[in-house]
């Protein structure tokens, strides 16, 4: 990652296959598919994306700027993504928030 643009190497050349861009502060967190053909990433401008490695395209976002996330992960079966944020977790489905977990966040440590 290079700041705002997430850069994928290929593993035989070390060249640059693909640049993702989209995030207009710097990226915190990315993490694969279990398929490999998609990244999701989360960043300190709000947003969450999940991409399409082979066309480089973002196939679903969420964006809430008031929150800076730090974390993200998804489910086996690829319908949630998780993303851990400044004040929250939230749980995103379908590009929506379907839970969000204030109280945990706000407790954690105490």
């Amino acid at each position: 990652m290079q700041g705002n643009v997430i850069q994928i190497f290929s593993t035989v050349t070390y060249d640059i296959l693909v640049n993702l861009k989209g995030h207009n502060n710097r990226v915190r967190a990315v993490v694969w598919t279990d398929n490999d053909t998609e990244v999701i990433s989360c960043g300190a401008d709000g947003a969450v994306y999940e991409w399409n490695v082979a066309t480089s395209r973002r196939v679903s976002e969420n964006v809430i700027k008031q929150c800076q996330y730090n974390g993200v992960a998804i489910t086996k079966d690829m319908r949630t993504i998780v993303a851990v944020g400044s004040e929250s977790i939230k749980e995103l489905s379908d590009s929506q928030v379907s839970h969000c977990h204030c109280e945990v966040v706000r407790n954690y440590g105490k």
